[in-house]
């Protein structure tokens, strides 16, 4: 299950460094994961907004409240610029158990390409 991830995830690190329009890239990210990943209930892209101090729901595909949620697994993975926060992946499972570290090592090396790609503003 997981090797669709893999694959997956490097046609998404092409996406990211050949777009330059990042809200599309976002879309176009997580639409293609929760669509091609059987086992993606719900995914997210979050940006953290440092004046307000929070996480923002910048793109998402799937259902976002899948009940119960006790019988999903949730991932998170978070993208750094540096030692600063700027967003994160949200990965929400169709079944328990169903994702595996696989399917986080794929996220995560695509989380540190899209990280490299997002301009911060230049007051933070």
């Amino acid at each position: 299950m997981s090797i669709k991830t893999d694959l997956l995830s490097l046609e998404l690190i092409c996406t990211v460094h050949k777009n330059s329009n990042m809200g599309l890239t976002y879309n176009q990210l997580v639409h293609k994961l929760q669509s091609h990943i059987p086992h993606f209930s719900w995914v997210a892209i979050y940006l953290y907004d440092h004046e307000n101090e929070k996480y923002e729901l910048t793109a998402g595909a799937g259902d976002p409240f899948p009940l119960p949620l006790s019988n999903k697994s949730i991932m998170h993975i978070h993208m750094k610029k540096g030692t600063r926060s700027i967003g994160k992946f949200t990965v929400i499972s169709k079944s328990y158990a169903s994702l595996d570290e696989s399917d986080y090592s794929s996220l995560q090396t695509l989380a540190q390409e899209l990280s490299e790609k997002i301009e911060l503003p230049e007051h933070l």
